[in-house]
């Protein structure tokens, strides 16, 4: 099932000054933002998207509503959102317009890491990623995760020597790197039963 999204939102979009309850927000998301006092959806997005990701009660659908309800909203993506009302300049640079995205897309998926705090500081030397991935962040300068999540999946599919194949192992790369982070250093805890029992 697809939408046809609304003209994509600029810093001085209208919506932007509506209540919250205008849109089609889940619950949990409308709760966070009253407990904030947040009433306008401006005042939500002036947030990272980041910061949601980590409260209590806040899971993985709520978090694919609510990025569902922005882009009905506004016709841009979470992150894209917030970034147009911290820089409006960067209108050139968010996500095109086009249909609701499926969350498990690689562009939602790429979206999600660019909310995921942990996963900002990998330093990309370290992941395998394909040889035009390693060119492109020579090139740009890029170091970190977090300096390459900045970049939206379309604009980074659109960039010179990039493409499908190398973006989608390199989205598997970052998926894996923060999954790794996740799972116990065996070592670390034998290094402190060796350390206790000395």
């Amino acid at each position: 099932m697809t939408h046809t999204l609304p003209p994509p939102a600029g810093a001085d979009d209208p919506r932007l000054d509506l209540p919250l309850a205008s849109f089609e927000l889940p619950a949990r998301t409308i709760n966070f933002a009253a407990s904030r006092r947040w009433r306008t959806l401006r005042e939500f997005l002036s947030v990272h998207p980041s910061g949601f990701t980590t409260e209590r009660n806040i899971g993985r659908k709520t978090l694919v509503e609510t990025e569902a309800a922005i882009i009905k909203a506004l016709g841009l993506p979470w992150i894209d959102a917030w970034a147009l009302l911290v820089d409006p300049a960067m209108r050139a640079n968010l996500s095109p317009q086009g249909d609701l995205e499926d969350p498990t897309s690689p562009a939602a998926r790429w979206a999600r890491l660019g909310r995921t705090p942990r996963a900002h500081d990998i330093v990309l030397r370290t992941l395998e990623v394909p040889a035009r991935m390693r060119t492109f962040l020579g090139r740009e300068g890029v170091n970190t995760t977090g300096d390459l999540l900045a970049y939206a999946w379309p604009a980074l599919l659109e960039a010179d020597g990039l493409g499908r194949v190398t973006m989608h192992a390199s989205l598997a790369a970052l998926e894996a790197a923060l999954a790794a982070l996740d799972e116990p250093n065996p070592l670390a805890s034998c290094a402190h039963w060796r350390e206790a029992l000395q």
